[in-house]
């Protein structure tokens, strides 16, 4: 019987065992489609045995425990890269977004307004007194302005999408770790009896998967079976059956601690995930907190961020020597003015020695009854500066000087914040486009004199400097010590002298302007003092107009040294500060004649340059052309007079081809023109030795340079020292080096042409200066030798008709430009037509002078002023140019043939004028007295148009237009950066999933293998039952 019941007992248990496993297996098909169900199977063994005289005795099978198949680290793994998959998932989604909202692939973007807006103020330059390019210029400054604002508020409003996809996420994860934690306990409770809770477990991985999908996690299992989970860097989320909470308040996400303190989370300190996802995307994108001012600049120390405990001579690159003050200024939460100084002595004792210091003065310097800021150096060693308690207005804050022995300290500026996201970048170049264009449109005018004019921008504290942030002035930062110009204009659009006693200029009226000072209270008033001006405040706007008591019927703004103009709004032409209010001046959009597209003539210029170009600078400018003779003589070995021809010379008919022509009538005497462009007379023959030219009454050899014999003669170059040997450039002869040692001979001859005395002289450039000279040309009684104004000047005695030198060997008649008997004669001065009479050519100088007129950078007087400076006939436009370039603040040169002044070195402008030589006439130059106020003046409008092409330096040296792609183009870059990332991560994740299925994935084919293998295991059992009721029903048979 035993036997027979042993058999029973092993069917039995092999039926409930195999139906166990069919169970499970059933279970596994029908939870094929479950998410992060683990296919589970029945763990078999066989029982223990029964002890028998012959050995053990099985007693079959028994189900020792069901498992789940399960691999911890890939699992693991996979949660991580699925935490980093979701977070770029997010962050293409959302930058991508940006992208199209900053789109300039089709032409149509912001980029193409604002090349249109420039090449509008290109077209009005071309006709500025067109209407229609007006309007044009208004029309393509409202689309650039709407594409600003659009930006703007399209990267806003995003903004506030991210803030709900927040907002949204904290609730999803504060939810799931509250279910995984109330799954610990579930789980702890039914694996008390020492089974595990597969299908639980499989629960629990899933909501691990959505949390591990929502931000960074790191988490690991404990000996009782629960989870244990850390957010990012040591957030705990889940430990046992407790969970923590983070929550979004005030645009921030913060961890709740135990005792309920809450810490902020950053991108950095949660990490991957959707979370970390838009923290990041939101820290793109959002506008800065206005209760928060961050300085521009991160200083350091020994290359590490600076704190506030840093000393100030630990800052890199800061030289202290001595004491120095930081003046400092703003506004407070509700606009009220904020001033202080702080200081540092080194002592003995030393005081302010940290930046903790200063950050003291600041909060002191904030706090009030009900108010106070907290100021302190942030992680990147930045100044930083949070309001604590925020009222109706936003703090402002500004540094504004620092006066010392200090060099090297730069605290930055606060007007933003700090490193730009790509809102604040839009933000700053909005700022400057306003900036640029606003500084140059306020220094111009429209087609006619304003009759009143109201800034743009108010300031909330009119007693307060307007250099100092406490005006309430957003562009404080860019006023400083100068001053700008109001001109004044009759009702017939003629100037109104301000200064009658400068009758050489028209003048403006001058308003000085000192940041540290100047109040918007001062300026109304040093303005409402002009006579015919009023000006007046409403509500912080600094309003200007005409009063109609005198003859002045309007006025315009002129140059602007202090950048007043550009901080009141003054003939502005945008409005607004930023991207977000950037707007277009009402005044100008309902009257587009104001649009300033002229400058008013300014008193004087900066730089001349001469109209007409003269063909050889070196050429005496008094060189004239007159009706006249001039006489070739032909001379023997002997140095006598063989011949002579007489050429007429008539410039009102004559060219130079025709006095050329008539040259080369003459027997063995020839005329060119040389290669450089000088004229050439030679003589070729065996009847004469040399030739020389004497008796030119008509100037024609002085203008081409070919020295005459006369009865006087005037060296055609001169020297600024005639002590100085020649041979020295202290000398000032232009061809000093060509001197050698040698000697010269000097000839002298009578009406009749025959020779009245010669004399060899000797002559050393090193020894012998031009007194020398001219000493020993007295020394042979021949003649008598004079210097006037450094040239050397010949007159010969009664009786003598011409002066000649010969065999010069040392260059000296060439290098002083002196008449010589030779071969060949050259002239010094190139000539440029040949067939225009000699009148269309020569130049009309006549002895006399000119004055010059200084004026500083304001317009001022410069003591010594005027200047008069001679013009001789010797004078050439080279030395002008040097006669001018010698007077301090006044460079001049010869450029291409024309003359070139302009001013430097503290002279800010310069008038030439009380011309009585002609030479200004002559060559076309012309200065203006100032006033002047013509519509088609376009000088403004040039210089809008190119400051699209100017590097501004708020814009890291950028200009406008190459700011603006660089914005586009960064976002653009860090876009592609992180689909790749993206698209690499998904491959990634797909590879861990696929690993993780074929561990844990159910297999229907697999199953269904199962399926039958424990139907046929099933069947085999309860035939052991048939078998035993056939082996009971035997026995009972045999006992009957």
């Amino acid at each position: 019987m035993a036997g027979i019941t042993s058999l029973l007992n092993i069917a039995k248990t092999a039926l409930l065992t195999h139906q166990l496993s069919l169970q499970t297996a059933g279970h596994n098909v029908s939870n094929v489609n479950t998410e992060g169900y683990s296919r589970q199977e029945v763990t078999l063994e066989a029982q223990y045995p029964n002890l028998s005289p012959i050995g053990n005795v099985g007693n079959g099978v028994t189900a020792r425990e069901i498992t789940r198949a399960y691999n911890s680290f890939i699992t693991n793994t996979l949660f991580s890269k699925m935490s980093d998959k979701a977070g770029l998932e997010t962050q293409e989604s959302a930058m991508t977004t940006i992208e199209g909202i900053l789109n300039e692939v089709d032409g149509s973007g912001l980029y193409n307004q604002l090349n249109e807006f420039w090449s509008a103020w290109d077209d009005l330059s071309n006709n500025a007194e067109g209407i229609p390019e007006r309007m044009t210029l208004l029309e393509k400054a409202k689309l650039l302005v709407d594409g600003i604002r659009e930006r703007y508020n399209s990267l806003l409003n995003l903004s506030n999408e991210v803030n709900l996809n927040l907002e949204q996420t904290v609730k999803d994860i504060n939810q799931t770790a509250d279910q995984i934690a109330e799954l610990n306990v579930q789980i702890v409770a039914m694996e008390a009896n020492g089974h595990a809770a597969n299908d639980l477990r499989d629960k629990r991985d899933v909501l691990l998967k959505k949390l591990s999908e929502l931000t960074d996690l790191h988490y690991f299992e404990t000996p009782r079976g629960t989870y244990t989970i850390i957010m990012g860097k040591g957030f705990q989320l889940v430990e046992g059956d407790r969970s923590w909470h983070i929550e979004y308040s005030n645009g921030a996400v913060n961890w709740i601690g135990t005792d309920g303190t809450r810490t902020e989370l950053t991108q950095e300190e949660v990490g991957a995930g959707k979370l970390g996802a838009w923290l990041d995307i939101k820290s793109r994108i959002s506008p800065r907190d206005k209760g928060l001012l961050i300085g521009s600049t991160a200083n350091t120390s020994g290359g590490k961020a600076v704190n506030s405990w840093t000393r100030w001579d630990e800052i890199d690159g800061v030289n202290i020597t001595g004491p120095f003050e930081i003046h400092f200024s703003g506004t407070d939460q509700d606009g009220l003015p904020v001033t202080g100084t702080f200081q540092y002595d080194p002592g003995p004792p030393e005081s302010g020695a940290r930046i903790q210091d200063f950050l003291d003065a600041i909060e002191a310097a904030f706090s009030g009854p009900g108010k106070g800021v907290q100021a302190y150096v942030n992680e990147d060693g930045r100044i930083s500066i949070k309001d604590l308690t925020p009222g109706t207005k936003s703090i402002t804050f500004q540094i504004d000087s620092i006066q010392g022995l200090v060099n090297g300290l730069d605290l930055g500026k606060f007007d933003g914040r700090y490193p730009t996201n790509y809102l604040e970048t839009l933000n700053q170049w909005a700022t400057a486009l306003i900036k640029e264009v606003n500084t140059q449109h306020s220094q111009g005018a429209g087609l006619a004199p304003l009759t009143e004019t109201t800034g743009v921008y108010s300031a909330t504290n009119t007693g307060e400097p307007i250099g100092f942030r406490s005006s309430g002035l957003f562009f404080s930062d860019q006023v400083k010590a100068g001053s700008f110009e109001i001109w004044l204009f009759d009702q017939n659009g003629n100037v109104v002298d301000y200064d009658p006693s400068t009758p050489e200029v028209n003048d403006p009226v001058v308003i000085s302007v000192d940041p540290a000072t100047t109040t918007m209270e001062d300026l109304k008033n040093a303005v409402d003092s002009i006579e015919g001006i009023s000006a007046r405040l409403v509500n912080g706007h600094l309003v200007i107009g005409v009063d109609g008591t005198t003859s002045v019927a309007g006025f315009a703004f002129g140059k602007d040294t202090s950048g007043a103009l550009l901080a009141t709004g003054l003939n502005a032409f945008f409005t607004g500060t930023n991207a977000e209010t950037i707007g277009l001046d009402q005044a100008i959009q309902d009257d587009p004649t104001l649009i300033a597209a002229a400058k008013v003539e300014s008193k004087g210029t900066s730089v001349v340059v001469s109209q007409r170009e003269v063909i050889d600078p070196q050429r005496p400018l008094g060189a004239s052309i007159d009706p006249g003779t001039l006489t070739i003589y032909k001379y023997d070995q002997n140095g006598l007079i063989v011949g002579s021809s007489e050429i007429q010379v008539d410039p009102a008919h004559d060219s130079l081809n025709e006095i050329i022509n008539r040259i080369n009538q003459i027997d063995g005497v020839f005329a060119e023109i040389t290669p450089t462009g000088t004229l050439r007379i030679y003589g070729d023959s065996q009847d004469f030795s040399t030739i020389g030219i004497g008796n030119d009454t008509s100037g024609l050899m002085k203008y081409l340079g070919i020295p005459t014999a006369n009865q006087e003669i005037q060296a055609f170059f001169s020297v600024t020292n005639d002590s100085v040997p020649l041979g020295s450039p202290l000398s000032g002869l232009s061809d000093y080096g060509a001197l050698k040692a040698g000697s010269f001979e000097l000839k002298t001859y009578g009406p009749d042409g025959a020779l009245i005395g010669e004399s060899v002289l000797n002559f050393d450039p090193n020894t012998m200066s031009l007194q020398d000279v001219a000493n020993a040309l007295n020394g042979t009684g021949l003649l008598n030798a004079s210097i006037v104004d450094g040239r050397l000047i010949l007159d010969a005695p009664p009786g003598t008709q011409g002066i000649f030198f010969k065999n010069d060997t040392t260059n000296l008649m060439s290098s002083l430009g002196l008449p010589t008997i030779g071969q060949s004669l050259t002239g010094m001065y190139g000539v440029e037509d040949l067939n225009v009479s000699l009148d269309d050519i020569e130049q009309s100088i006549v002895p006399g002078s000119f004055n010059l007129y200084l004026y500083d950078q304001d317009g001022i007087s410069i003591p010594g002023s005027p200047i008069n400076i001679s013009v001789g006939t010797w004078d050439s436009l080279e030395d002008i140019a040097l006669k001018l370039d010698a007077i301090s603040g006044i460079k001049a040169k010869v450029v291409g043939g024309r003359l070139d002044v302009r001013a430097e070195d503290g002279v800010g402008s310069f008038i030439l004028t009380d011309d009585t030589s002609n030479l200004f006439n002559t060559l076309g130059i012309f200065t203006p007295l100032g006033g002047g106020l013509s519509p088609a003046n376009n000088e403004n409008a040039l210089s809008i148009r190119d400051i699209s092409r100017y590097s501004i330096d708020s814009l890291n040296g950028a200009t406008i237009n190459e700011a603006y792609q660089n914005l586009v183009g960064r976002i653009g870059i860090e876009t592609r950066g992180i689909k790749t990332d993206h698209e690499f991560l998904k491959s990634t994740v797909a590879d861990l999933q696929m690993r993780r299925d074929a561990i844990s994935g159910v297999s229907l084919d697999e199953e269904l293998s199962n399926l039958l293998k424990f139907q046929h295991a099933y069947t085999a059992a309860a035939k052991l039952i048939s078998t035993a009721d056939e082996l009971y029903l035997a026995l009972l048979q045999a006992k009957q």
